[in-house]
Order: C-alpha cells, then sequence, then structure tokens
C-alpha cells in the first residue's frame, strides 16, 4: 500500500514540476523516478542508466537535426532547379 501513495506523491510533483521550463519533459521525469523504483533505489545504476539514455537522446537529436538540415538543403535545390 505504502508503493501505491508513494507512487501518487512522486506522480502529482513530476505534473507540478512541468510548469517550470528546465524541468518541463514530463516523459523524462517519469522514467527517472520510475526506473529508479524498478532498482528498488539503487541509484547508481540508474544513474548510469540515465546517463546511457542522455547521451543516446542527445545523439538522436543531433542526428534529426542533421537529416532535416540535408532535406531542407534538397528541397531547396529542387525548387531552384524548377525556377530555372
Amino acid at each position: 500500500m505504502g508503493i501505491i501513495i508513494t507512487t501518487g506523491i512522486v506522480t502529482v510533483c513530476v505534473i507540478y514540476q512541468s510548469k517550470f521550463e528546465i524541468l518541463s519533459s514530463v516523459p523524462a521525469c517519469f522514467i527517472g523516478c520510475f526506473i529508479t523504483f524498478a532498482l528498488n533505489g539503487d541509484y547508481k545504476m540508474a544513474a548510469i542508466g540515465l546517463l546511457c539514455g542522455a547521451i543516446l537522446g542527445y545523439f538522436c537529436d543531433q542526428a534529426s537535426k542533421l537529416a532535416a538540415k540535408i532535406k531542407n538543403k534538397n528541397i531547396d535545390n529542387n525548387v531552384e532547379m524548377k525556377k530555372a
């Protein structure tokens, strides 16, 4: 019963903190909170997993920006070819 109440309290806190810009990523907060619950409070293992996820997320973000830049460049080239 205690874990249910704790989960409810944490959920309310995560939703409330989304009002602040720096803490507005609710899915990431839920993942961080509940991975810690799943690991029975083993913060070292949780930190390793979250760090790996943050690194992977950063590289995915950079790759998507690069892909969008390449696609926009191709679209601009096609528009110039049609004008000529």
